[in-house]
């Protein structure tokens, strides 16, 4: 199951290789060497989270993004408004 979070400043990280969370970058914003665009909620494309079901009933959160969505578990650290 993916484990993904939401910093508190809104930028998505997902854990990779089960050790630590990583920032998740931009696919559609040109990358530079002194220009790096992170994946966050600044995105209109970037969802909220929304609790789901899966075949079996098992429930998990699901963040839809501009390339589709993540399934698994999602903590969203973002302060309330």
């Amino acid at each position: 199951m993916i484990k993904a979070k939401i910093s508190k400043k809104g930028f998505l990280l997902i854990k990779r290789g089960g050790i630590t969370y990583k920032d998740q970058l931009c696919f559609r914003q040109i990358q530079t060497e002194t220009s790096v665009v992170k994946c966050g909620d600044w995105c209109p494309l970037f969802g909220e989270v929304d609790v789901v079901m899966d075949k079996r009933n098992v429930m998990s959160q699901k963040l839809t993004l501009c390339s589709g969505a993540i399934i698994g578990h999602i903590t969203d650290n973002r302060e309330a408004e």
